[in-house]
């Protein structure tokens, strides 16, 4: 079918709700063309977010709900164009149109959490760089001489696989236990150490390669910025 044809264009739609103090994803990444004189059948499973892409589309989401990414551009036809009953002449974003709808109080909760979230991730690139200082040679203001650089990166990899080898002997002696009962509780306990052994794990590539160090704080950085606008929004 042509392009011209498209009557709904969906990017990247993502919805969100704030339940109980937590933001919830509802569905994400949808994107999809209906062409004029097409019917769009949407068919799930029972949950998988039919019902929310309709509201979406109709500006019908619950007050706790929002689009938190993604676009939804409705182009009229030519036939509507010729309609002077018609409301839109020209194509618009649905997701703006929808913007002034969403509750204060959601606003307000997600600034609030944003604020919380970035200043989180900027502590977190201010360790990266406590791990693995920049060296002269990258940064001749902030940097430090490279056989003090080689120092602080050994103390900090024996540090931190100390901390690893603590932990591991923790997870061994809780898989023992797992393996004579079945407790909700120790399968807990045991996800949470897998997280936390995989996080060290991670920091030891950020203090032995730099590049690595690099790559971790841009990704960082620009989950902040997307944070940062939505929070300016």
């Amino acid at each position: 079918m042509k392009k011209e044809n498209r009557v709904l264009s969906v990017r990247n739609m993502e919805v969100k709700f704030r339940v109980r103090n937590r933001i919830l994803t509802a569905i994400r990444n949808v994107s999809f063309d209906v062409f004029n004189e097409e019917v769009l059948a949407i068919v799930g499973e029972s949950g998988s977010g039919k019902s929310v892409i309709t509201k979406t589309f109709t500006g019908m989401l619950e007050a706790n709900g929002w689009i938190s990414e993604g676009s939804i551009v409705y182009r009229p036809s030519q036939a509507t164009i010729n309609d002077d009953k018609a409301f839109f002449k020209e194509p618009i974003d649905l997701v703006n149109l929808q913007k002034p709808l969403i509750s204060h109080e959601v606003v307000r909760f997600v600034s609030k959490r944003n604020k919380k979230v970035i200043k989180k991730l900027q502590a977190e690139v201010k360790k990266l760089y406590q791990l693995n200082p920049l060296t002269v040679e990258e940064d001749q203001e902030k940097g430090i001489e490279l056989e003090q650089h080689k120092d602080l990166v050994q103390q900090n990899l024996t540090k931190n696989n100390a901390a690893l080898t603590i932990l591991k002997t923790k997870l061994g002696l809780l898989k023992e236990k797992e393996g004579f009962t079945s407790s909700n509780r120790i399968f807990n306990k045991i996800a949470k150490l897998d997280g936390e052994i995989q996080y060290l794990e991670d920091l030891n590539k950020v203090i032995a390669n730099r590049d690595y160090r690099n790559d971790k704080i841009e990704e960082i950085e620009l989950t902040i910025e997307k944070k940062f606008q939505t929070h300016q929004r």
